[in-house]
């Protein structure tokens, strides 16, 4: 029953997803939209909307203090931002661990890649090797496969200096294609097999995905969309935590790219 339980919410939260990143209104920057350089990646833009999200932070004050006199020196590298976009997209009730309000900061990020749809479906399949190069996580790996193509996943982030500690989070994740794009969507999930552990902040995911479209007259080319929508737990400033979001989605798209050339490299070298 709990399988069925995961399974249900899971696929919940993959169509919310999806139907949230493909909004056509909502997703607002402040005067133009925000573009960063990175190695490999032609162009990112990062955007963000408000929707429905639930309050309260556990306080966790060593890290409090190590924040406040730490972030205080940061530019948000993307530009000054506000959402104006609130209301229930379909993200509340399962998905919540606890309580309700509105106007939730999610975050889109997009950017081209050099490398056709199906390599990087199954690069963001090959979940027990995600850690290896991606900068923003220490640790990944499945922890239950509840189909083919449905599984439990356990991440636990990289340590930011005295900026940011390491969170945890349990992740049901969905892969699947739709109108033509490949998909991983879904969400946080409670797995009494993997509790919260001494003094590591649990992270909370609600419903995000990740989505590859390919490119019409570009084989090798794609499009990468990265729909986050998180509750890092512990107690972060909003500034700080507006920071930290994008950061680590840029950290993604870019490891993502040195890997996909890693691999492009590879493959010609054992053409010779």
């Amino acid at each position: 029953m709990e399988d069925f339980n995961h399974q249900a919410v899971i696929e919940k939260a993959f169509l919310a997803s999806w139907e949230t990143i493909n909004l056509s209104s909502g997703w607002q920057s402040a005067g133009k939209t925000a573009k960063i350089s990175c190695d490999n990646v032609d162009q990112i833009e990062w955007r963000h909307v408000g929707i429905a999200s639930q309050n309260g932070h556990k306080l966790q004050s060593k890290e409090g203090r190590n924040t406040a006199s730490s972030y205080s020196s940061i530019t948000v590298p993307l530009g000054s931002v506000s959402a104006t976009k609130s209301g229930d997209v379909g993200v509340r009730g399962p998905f919540s661990r606890g309580g309700s309000s509105a106007g939730r900061k999610a975050f889109r990020i997009s950017a081209t890649l050099n490398a056709n749809m199906e390599m990087v479906a199954n690069l963001l399949r090959d979940v027990n090797s995600v850690a290896n190069w991606n900068k923003a996580l220490q640790a990944t790996r499945i922890v239950k496969r509840l189909d083919p193509d449905m599984v439990i996943t356990y991440q636990l982030t990289a340590a930011n200096g005295n900026l940011l500690f390491p969170r945890d989070f349990v992740f049901g994740v969905k892969y699947g294609m739709m109108d033509n794009c490949f998909v991983a969507g879904g969400c946080s999930v409670d797995y009494p097999a993997l509790p919260q552990e001494g003094d590591l902040v649990r992270a909370w995911n609600y419903p995000g995905c990740m989505v590859v479209r390919p490119i019409p007259g570009q084989a090798d080319v794609c499009l990468f969309q990265w729909l986050l929508d998180c509750d890092y737990g512990g107690w972060m400033p909003q500034s700080l935590f507006e920071f930290v979001v994008p950061f680590s989605q840029v950290m993604l798209v870019d490891s993502m790219a040195k890997e996909l050339g890693r691999i492009k490299k590879e493959q010609v070298l054992l053409s010779l």
